[in-house]
């Protein structure tokens, strides 16, 4: 696993794997939720929950922060590049609670409310 500096320093390919290694199941089997300060959101906290079964626990703790799921911040990160397109998103999915559908779902919707 790469330390914060190299993987912003890294280039593109490499920098994508080694974000998609640190969200990855493997890396969260012991972690219940990530509190994560975002530069792009005005430095406003947001918390990444490993999993569905922490959530309550995590809404409890936090229930004034934007919660995400590993696959959420996948799909804004196909997005990364369009910081107006994920400040948006962001916006509607606090004032709707929803969640964000990976944009490979057709039709179906199991990761809950969709924004």
């Amino acid at each position: 696993m790469m330390d914060i500096e190299s993987l912003i320093n890294s280039p593109g390919q490499e920098r994508e794997d080694a974000i998609g290694e640190a969200i990855s199941a493997s890396t969260l089997e012991d972690i219940m939720w990530y509190v994560i300060e975002s530069r792009l959101l005005d430095n406003e906290q947001i918390l990444l929950v490993t999993k569905k079964q922490y959530l309550k626990e995590a809404r409890a703790e936090h229930p004034d922060k934007a919660i995400y799921f590993p696959p959420e911040i996948r799909e804004l990160y196909k997005n990364k590049d369009n910081k107006e397109f994920i400040k948006l998103v962001h916006k509607a999915k606090k004032e709707f609670k929803g969640w964000i559908v990976p944009s490979d779902k057709q039709g179906g919707n199991d990761a809950g409310r969709t924004v």
